[in-house]
C-alpha cells in the first residue's frame, strides 16, 4: 500500500514535532517525556522506513541514559534509606518500591 503525499508529509511533521519535543524534554530534565517521544519518533520513522539519522540516533543514547540513570540515582536513594537506622522501620516497604521503579 503505497502512502499518498499528504500522509507523507503529516507524517514528516509529526516526526519534526517529536524531535522538537525530546530536546525540549532533555532540557527540562523529564525523562518520562523524552521516553515517550522518543519511541513516537522511532515509530513514525518505522512508518516511513527511513533509517535514524546521526542526531536522533543521539537523542536516542543521551535519552536512554538519562532515564535509566535517573532510575540508577532512585535505586540508590533507596538502598541508602533502607540502610538507615531513622527509617529502619520501613526496611519491609523499599524493596517493593525499588521493584516498583
Amino acid at each position: 500500500m503505497n502512502r499518498d503525499d499528504a500522509d507523507i508529509k503529516a507524517l514528516k511533521v509529526e516526526l519534526a514535532e517529536s524531535i522538537l519535543l525530546v530536546k525540549v524534554s532533555l532540557e527540562s530534565m523529564d525523562f518520562d517525556d523524552v521516553f515517550d517521544h522518543l519511541e513516537k519518533m522511532i515509530d513514525v520513522k518505522y512508518e516511513l522506513n527511513i533509517d535514524l539519522d546521526t542526531e536522533e540516533r543521539n537523542l536516542i543514547s543521551v535519552g536512554f541514559r538519562n532515564y535509566v540513570g535517573k532510575l540508577q540515582s532512585a535505586v540508590r536513594v533507596c538502598t541508602a534509606i533502607a540502610k538507615t537506622t531513622k527509617y529502619h522501620k520501613y526496611k519491609n516497604i523499599l524493596p517493593d518500591y525499588i521493584r516498583e521503579l
